[in-house]
């Protein structure tokens, strides 16, 4: 969480300082380099759990060295080929697209060098005890395991206190109110706002975009003679 707050903290503070506005496309950018940014580090940290368990009389200091030496190529090739793919947006003709390519593309590669050098050093300043269980007989509990033993020697309550749940959640339902506006997070003197509030009052909206086409009046007379109705016959034969 510590690299993903610090790739989204650099990535907008370029946008700030190059003046690039927030786009549509954008918007969605610390999703993707949240995902991104903690792939890397779940390799790295099952590796180095397993290569301390294998070696648990070793100095620590010396596991965590081999195992970023066995992890780098990994973390370098992912991290680059997902860079480059982002990098192909670079060449749409819009503006928006380019630059959800490029500084996606920027975000992926400061998480990269960030889990070759930042996490390292932490690693090496917290003691493996805070990784590993303090006995292999007896690990810690997670919390969910002990829920899920409560769930079982009280399933009379849960199963009441399920039903229970169900026949209030209709009451709920209707309090329901769908929030799906893109700008509402955007602050009030924001221009990208007050841009596409202005686009909104002057159309009638954003979403429906209704067209009217005038195509003229003309009046058609059908002659129903003998003349006519062979021609049709003909033009139906043919």
């Amino acid at each position: 969480l510590m690299e993903v707050g610090a790739c989204l903290a650099v990535v907008f503070g370029i946008m700030g300082w190059m003046e690039i506005p927030v786009y549509l496309t954008t918007t969605v950018m610390p999703v993707i380099l949240t995902a991104t940014g903690i792939t890397d580090e779940i390799h790295v940290f099952s590796r180095y759990r397993a290569n301390l368990r294998s070696r648990p009389h070793a100095p620590y200091v010396e596991v965590l060295r081999n195992t970023f030496d066995e992890m780098v190529r990994p973390v370098v090739m992912t991290s680059v080929t997902t860079a480059i793919g982002f990098l192909a947006f670079a060449l749409s003709s819009l503006v928006p697209v380019r630059s959800f390519g490029f500084l996606t593309a920027f975000g992926i590669i400061f998480c990269m060098l960030w889990s070759l050098t930042v996490i390292p050093a932490c690693l090496a300043l917290i003691h493996p005890r805070y990784l590993l269980p303090q006995s292999a007989a007896q690990p810690p509990r997670p919390w969910f395991a002990k829920v899920g033993e409560f769930a079982v020697r009280r399933r009379a309550w849960v199963l009441l206190g399920g039903v229970a749940l169900a026949v209030a959640a209709p009451f709920g339902i209707r309090r329901i109110v769908v929030q799906d506006s893109w700008i509402d997070g955007f602050a009030k003197e924001s221009d990208f706002r007050r841009a596409t509030e202005g686009f909104n009052n002057q159309f009638l909206g954003g979403h429906i975009l209704q067209v009217c086409v005038d195509a003229g009046y003309r009046h058609f007379q059908i002659d129903a003679g003998r003349e006519a109705e062979e021609r049709v016959q003909a033009r139906l034969a043919e």
